[in-house]
């Protein structure tokens, strides 16, 4: 029963409203007028939810949607329906856009300028491909008297040997599959004299001066140039050591190229 002074729903046993405290005498159940009253204010305050029947049929449940859209704002559904398919069909076609594999580029024939590549990788400046040290002694005599020995002087020298990276000449013979490296001819550099460790045997005390290191220096390196140039093994293990270099350097680009092509390295004669 519902008390009749608020409409709270009380038990059919209470004598009072848990609500207001109105004596339950007042109930409903009494008054048949005021119970219909009070049920019509429960309606009202239920909220009404519009349920198609499952079991309709199909035209049926057709005719419910369109009378129910009927009540709606068509205009705004119609554009919200045309707003989500356009922004679908954008995803979709980023989404085939970027998964869309990119073509792999493979190494292709090669179309390198081998040559001019090849010149670039090799050419530098100069290298020494052999290295020696070597110990002499020089006799140095009296300039007044050339009989007469002044003193002598030990020293240590470095010898180098090699060739200019620069003056390599590159060429691609096809017809044999080639690679053909022209090499100059191996040159000796300037030798280094460790004026330091110079060591002297004075025989003459008056060439005991100030000059006698630069003059000693001077000789000293004259004489390791000249006897360089005797040495065929310095050349000989300079052209060796050359040619193992440059073909570590060219073998790798050539490795890369689809068609098998083998280094031939030749030695320029001397100007």
């Amino acid at each position: 029963m519902y008390c009749m002074k608020c409409g709270k729903q009380m038990e059919d046993d209470a004598k009072f409203c848990p609500e207001c405290g109105a004596p339950a005498d007042m109930s409903a159940q009494q008054n048949p007028v005021q119970t219909q009253a009070i049920q019509q204010i429960e309606e009202e305050r239920s909220p009404k939810v519009e349920i198609f029947s499952q079991s309709a049929k199909p035209k049926d449940s057709g005719d419910a949607l369109l009378k129910y859209l009927k009540g709606k704002n068509m205009t705004k559904i119609i554009i919200a329906l045309v707003a989500a398919v356009v922004i679908i069909v954008g995803i979709i076609s980023v989404i085939v856009v970027v998964s869309k594999p990119k073509p792999e580029k493979g190494p292709g024939p090669q179309k390198v300028d081998t040559v001019s590549t090849l010149i670039k990788v090799v050419k530098s400046s100069s290298f020494s491909t052999y290295e020696v040290v070597y110990n002499g002694v020089c006799t140095v005599y009296n300039e007044d008297k050339p009989d007469k020995v002044d003193y002598y002087v030990s020293y240590t020298s470095t010898i180098k040997a090699g060739f200019d990276f620069n003056e390599i000449e590159i060429t691609k013979d096809d017809n044999n599959h080639e690679i053909v490296v022209s090499l100059p001819p191996i040159e000796l550099y300037e030798p280094d004299v460790k004026i330091e460790e110079l060591d002297y045997i004075i025989v003459n005390k008056k060439v005991e001066t100030e000059t006698i290191s630069a003059d000693a220096y001077k000789i000293c390196k004259e004489d390791v140039e000249e006897k360089a140039k005797q040495q065929d093994a310095i050349y000989k293990y300079a052209e060796e050591n050359g040619e193992r270099l440059v073909r570590g350097l060219v073998e790798p680009f050539v490795e890369s190229l689809d068609e098998d092509y083998t280094i031939r390295i030749e030695w320029r004669e001397t100007k």
